[in-house]
């Protein structure tokens, strides 16, 4: 049984947030992700020309004032969202995209690169070894001295 002081679940953009406070801080914890990548909702793929394309979440807002903060520390770049004339957007897959106008950017930004760089920048600054890919936890269990979390056959104590 594998043991740390604190097990986080989950390798998208708040649990690499967590794993980087805890690396500054010197404390012991481990990362388990399900997936076999980072980034969670974040995904960008690249494609043949080398053009960045996101697959999740997209655009970043001058009020996400903590994810700009955290941008700031790390150089990672804004770039204003061309916009400008009609473009298709659909919020959901059930829903039938529709055709929207707009003058310019309307304030919304993209992250230079694409959102990837901004969970694989933090995952860049942690021990590989405390970021476990496809992990799914498959149960938690509260024990008298803290909690037992099961994934792929093994048992991760905290």
């Amino acid at each position: 049984m594998e043991s740390t002081d604190i097990i986080i679940i989950g390798a998208g953009l708040t649990g690499l947030c967590l794993a980087q406070t805890l690396t500054q801080e010197n404390k012991d914890f481990l990362v388990l992700e399900g997936r076999e990548r980072i980034g969670g909702r974040i995904k960008t793929i690249e494609t043949n020309d080398g053009t960045a394309v996101e697959m999740g979440a997209t655009w970043f807002f001058p009020n996400f004032q903590n994810l700009y903060s955290l941008m700031n520390n790390f150089d990672i770049e804004l770039t204003e969202q061309f916009m400008r004339g009609h473009s298709f957007y659909q919020s959901n897959s059930h829903t039938p995209p529709r055709k929207v106008y707009s003058q310019d950017g309307d304030g919304m930004y993209r992250i230079k690169g694409g959102t990837n760089e901004i969970v694989n920048t933090l995952y860049n600054n942690i021990e590989e070894r405390k970021v476990l890919l496809s992990h799914a936890v498959t149960e938690i269990r509260q024990v008298e001295d803290g909690l037992q979390v099961f994934s792929k056959g093994k048992v991760f104590k905290c």
